[in-house]
């Protein structure tokens, strides 16, 4: 009987741990004030939701939209970023398209980059790249 009841003890205490390392290390929430594209994903503009979990690998970010949602995986990360400066979304505009370049959780001292969509290559030669950033407000954890 007491082998049957640390048994069960044990799979609830896992089925704690399993439950909190599931939950996200960092929520947040953005308005894109364009179309942009996110890796193969081109999303809407308007209101966002973003969810970070750490313990996931590969790190993956999940975005949440009325209409869609997307998880990325980053082509590269720092972990050395700028605790400073605000958490946001870095977006470049070239040749009339919107995409995502840098995601920066600075909270957690993280920076997520993201590639040029493929046949999309910047050449200096070609113009100016358009910088904006999008603050990202934390609204969990």
């Amino acid at each position: 009987m007491k082998t049957i009841r640390y048994m069960l003890m044990a799979v609830v205490a896992l089925g704690l741990f399993a439950g909190a390392a599931q939950a996200q290390d960092y929520l947040g929430k953005f308005t894109l004030p364009i179309e942009t594209q996110w890796g193969k994903a081109v999303l809407p503009a308007g209101d966002y939701t973003l969810e970070h979990n750490s313990m996931r690998r590969p790190e993956l970010v999940t975005v949440r939209g009325e209409k869609e949602t997307i998880m990325t995986l980053p082509a590269s990360q720092s972990f050395q970023a700028d605790r400073s400066q605000k958490s946001a979304l870095v977006l470049a505009r070239m040749k009339g398209k919107t995409v995502v370049r840098t995601l920066v959780l600075s909270e957690l001292g993280m920076e997520f980059y993201y590639p040029w969509p493929k046949g999309e290559r910047i050449r200096v030669a070609e113009g100016p790249v358009l910088i904006q950033r999008i603050p990202i407000i934390r609204v969990g954890r």
